[in-house]
Formats: structure tokens, C-alpha cells, sequence
């Protein structure tokens, strides 16, 4: 029994320790392609939370110039998260998971509205010095969508 607790733990830090450093402030994130709207005034904190890296992400949506906020738990598991779109009043289901990978964050998320999955994709979060690279590919309303914000 002791052993197989020792392996746990063993297990859960290398994971943590494969997760990326993301904290910091980024001014303004853009997009490579223009597939996408891009971020202004970026925040990341990290902390852990029972030894699983939490980030907590807090930017401006430049498309709809509403602040977002997200609370990404880095331990693979599925979590499901129901709220109202206030501009359609519509009941939207989103499935989010996240794990670490050699240094890198990655969420997968799906949104489902009436029933119907319209939004599918991955991204790859990652940090090299001061510059945030946040690689997206998936599919919204039955479109590829494949960019990459960096962020400074």
C-alpha cells in the first residue's frame, strides 16, 4: 500500500513539473492568421490546488471588448460547466479538460448548444521568455479553425 502511494505521488509531481510557468501580464495578444479576434490586457496567475497546477486566466475579448475569466485545472479530468448566453438566451453546455505535456498546456474544450456541439478544439499554451504562444485548432460551426495567438 505504501509503495503504491509513493508511485502516486511520484506520478502527480512529474506531472506539475511538466506543466508550463504561464504567469504574468500580457498587454495585448494577436492572432497569426486573423482567424481570430485576439486579447487585450492578459493576466495568468498559477497556483496549485492539491498539487495540480490551477491557472487563472483574466483578459479583454477584442471581438466583443467583454472581460473573460477561466479557471483551468491541469489534471486531465473532464469538467462540465452550464451557463445562459445573455445575448441569445440560450443554455450553453462546455466540456473542458487539461493536462501538461513537455512543458506545454492543453485544453481541450466543447461547447454544445440545443443539444448540438458547436465548437471543438484544442489548445497549446506555451511560454518561451516573455512571449506567450497560444496555438488553437479545432472547429467552430463546422469551420477549421487553425491560429496562434502570441501574446508579449
Amino acid at each position: 500500500m505504501r509503495f503504491s502511494f509513493v508511485v502516486g505521488l511520484v506520478a502527480l509531481s512529474a506531472e506539475a513539473l511538466a506543466c508550463p510557468s504561464l504567469a504574468g501580464y500580457y498587454s495585448m495578444c494577436r492572432s497569426t492568421t486573423g482567424q481570430q479576434s485576439g486579447l487585450d490586457d492578459l493576466t495568468i496567475t498559477q497556483t496549485f490546488q492539491n498539487n495540480v497546477p490551477l491557472y487563472r486566466m483574466n483578459a479583454i475579448n477584442l471581438e466583443t471588448q467583454e472581460r473573460v475569466e477561466e479557471s483551468i485545472l491541469a489534471d486531465g479530468r473532464t469538467y462540465h460547466q452550464e451557463h445562459r448566453d445573455t445575448s441569445t438566451g440560450l443554455d450553453v453546455l462546455t466540456q473542458i479538460s487539461s493536462s501538461c505535456r513537455q512543458n506545454v498546456l492543453v485544453v481541450s474544450k466543447t461547447m454544445i448548444i440545443n443539444r448540438q456541439v458547436v465548437s471543438n478544439f484544442v489548445a497549446l499554451i506555451s511560454k518561451t521568455g516573455n512571449r506567450l504562444r497560444w496555438a488553437n485548432s479545432g472547429q467552430v460551426l463546422g469551420r477549421p479553425v487553425v491560429d496562434t495567438l502570441l501574446c508579449e
